[in-house]
């Protein structure tokens, strides 16, 4: 059995880097073999929207480390993956990988497990890091088996005294993640109760806590869209639709009819194949109708401005 710990901090021993290494060594623990991979070591271009992946089902064309790292991920049972919130979202290495998903191609006839691990230095601005996490799981055929939101700012925080609960977390996720990998059912945890939080500025109740009655549980977002004046949907996996129902207090909360794996797995299916690969033939056979206009647009006298590194580094060629 092989763990593939994913780093998604370009800090050097920082709290997302402490907790994945501890989901990690628990996989070790159990007998695994682990490895680990800094996202922000990776030479990842941008995605130029090409479309060669979404309209012929190619390989993406760009030369980089994108292969290395969906080879590594192929040849991997599981995945620790874990990044911090940057402005509501993982930093921009891991935004780049996520955005060329689509030309990775990694096969999708096994479902493979994996956890996710987020930090944020408050709660209440944690954003959208653990659903994007798990998004990126579920789009290369990964069940999140469970994810955990650690709230510590500086680095190294999650080491202090009243963080313990967190630590020990993330060990329990790899120890959890090897179990689910084995088949070992008896241990698995479903729905929300897989996805925990340690706040230790929380005011009540336990520092270590599952949401409820306002986070989707495909996901474990907690931003939603009405569809209907008592019906949401998420905002991120877009898949979960939950009702709102009043409480006496005059509050509300979501009641969700969880989606079973499978199901899960063909929203997911349909959305790449019907509107990311679907789309594309509507766009090739438009796309004639706009070729004098466009090229109008590619004529139009604008200065550009070019940035001081690009013009040294066209200067250095030059010489």
């Amino acid at each position: 059995m092989r763990i593939l710990g994913l780093v998604g901090s370009r800090r050097r021993v920082g709290n997302t880097e402490i907790l994945v290494k501890e989901a990690v060594k628990a996989a070790r623990d159990q007998g695994a073999e682990v490895v680990l991979i800094r996202l922000s070591d990776l030479y990842i271009q941008q995605c130029n929207g090409c479309m060669a992946c979404m309209g012929r089902g190619e390989r993406c064309r760009l030369e980089d480390d994108m292969d290395f790292l969906g080879e590594e991920m192929e040849k991997s049972d599981g995945i620790v993956l874990g990044a911090p919130s940057y402005l509501h979202l993982p930093p921009g290495t891991f935004c780049l990988i996520n955005e060329r998903l689509e030309g990775l191609r990694l096969p999708t006839d096994r479902i493979k497990m994996a956890v996710s691990i987020g930090t944020a230095g408050l709660a209440d601005r944690a954003g959208w890091v653990v659903p994007i996490l798990n998004m990126f799981l579920r789009f290369t055929a990964h069940e999140v088996v469970g994810s955990v939101l650690a709230i510590s700012a500086g680095p190294g925080e999650v080491l202090f005294d009243d963080r313990k609960e967190v630590v020990s977390e993330a060990y329990q996720l790899g120890a959890r993640l090897v179990s689910a990998i084995r088949g070992e059912e008896a241990t698995r945890l479903r729905g929300i109760d897989r996805f925990k939080i340690l706040d230790p500025r929380r005011w009540e109740g336990d520092k270590l806590y599952t949401p409820s009655g306002y986070c989707c549980p495909f996901c474990f977002c907690k931003s939603f869209d009405f569809s209907t004046s008592d019906t949401v949907r998420c905002s991120s996996c877009y898949n979960q639709i939950g009702k709102v129902v009043p409480k006496t207090d005059g509050g509300v909360t979501i009641e969700f009819r969880e989606l079973t794996e499978e199901e899960a797995r063909q929203k997911l299916d349909e959305h790449m194949s019907t509107w990311v690969a679907g789309s594309t033939p509507w766009f090739v056979a438009q796309r004639d109708k706009i070729k004098d206009v466009r090229s109008a647009y590619a004529r139009l006298e604008i200065p550009w401005l070019t940035p001081p590194s690009k013009q040294k580094a066209e200067g250095e060629a030059g010489t």
